[in-house]
Formats: C-alpha cells, sequence, structure tokens
C-alpha cells in the first residue's frame, strides 16, 4: 500500500523542518559567540518610593558578562556629606549571563535627604 502525501502536509512538514533547523543554528551560534568573561553586574537604583513602612527603592542589577552569578550581595547606601547614614542589603538569589534582576530595598529615613550609592559587593559562581 503506497500512500501519498497531499500538499498540506508537505508544507507542514517542511515548516516543522525550518523551525527545528532554525533553533538548532541558532544554539549553535549562541555556543559559538559565547566567551568565559566571568560576571559584569552593573548597580543602579530607581526612585524611592514612600510606603507604610518607610521608603522603598528599587534596585536594578545588570549582568554584562557570559557567566552567572549566584547570591549576588547589593549594599545600598544613603549617604549625606559623605557619610554614610543608612545602609540597606539585598541579596539576589542569581542573576543569569547577559540579563537583569530587580529588587528593592527599604530605608526609615527619606532618601530625598541624601545621595543614594549602590554596588555590587559579592557573588558566587555556580
Amino acid at each position: 500500500m503506497n500512500v501519498q502525501k497531499n500538499p498540506l502536509e508537505w508544507t507542514v512538514f517542511a515548516a516543522a523542518l525550518a523551525i527545528v533547523a532554525g533553533c538548532v543554528a541558532v544554539l549553535v551560534a549562541m555556543t559559538l559567540r559565547t566567551s568565559d568573561k566571568p560576571a559584569d553586574l552593573v548597580v543602579t537604583v530607581g526612585r524611592p518610593e514612600h510606603v507604610t513602612a518607610g521608603f522603598r527603592v528599587p534596585v536594578h542589577v545588570r549582568n554584562a558578562g557570559d557567566t552567572t552569578a549566584t547570591e549576588v550581595r547589593v549594599e545600598v547606601a544613603l549617604e549625606s556629606a559623605g557619610k554614610e547614614v543608612e545602609r540597606a542589603d539585598l541579596t539576589i538569589a542569581f542573576v543569569p549571563r547577559r540579563s537583569d534582576r530587580h529588587g528593592f530595598v527599604m530605608f526609615r529615613r527619606d532618601p530625598s535627604c541624601c545621595e543614594i550609592t549602590a554596588r555590587a559587593v559579592g557573588f558566587e559562581e555556580p
């Protein structure tokens, strides 16, 4: 029994084959382009918001490197006249390569009185 495939079946087969081939090509290209550049963390803060518990400051962590950073520890401080007024810490479970993570820190004091500084103080390599 010789069953012929109709044009729709051939079209679906060709489309599926093209999608699978495209996915494989993208994965191979990503593998070839990726280096072993260590995690490169850049920390920025957003605009403080007044909430019931005090002041919430959004924290944005970007990993520009090619390796994942785990247990990323971020320190955010309020400074006035070169002195630290208040400090908050944030730990982010992981920041994959070339990606972003967001979190928040809380302050009792109004951050508008001071300069907000933020930095990554440490991380682990998985």
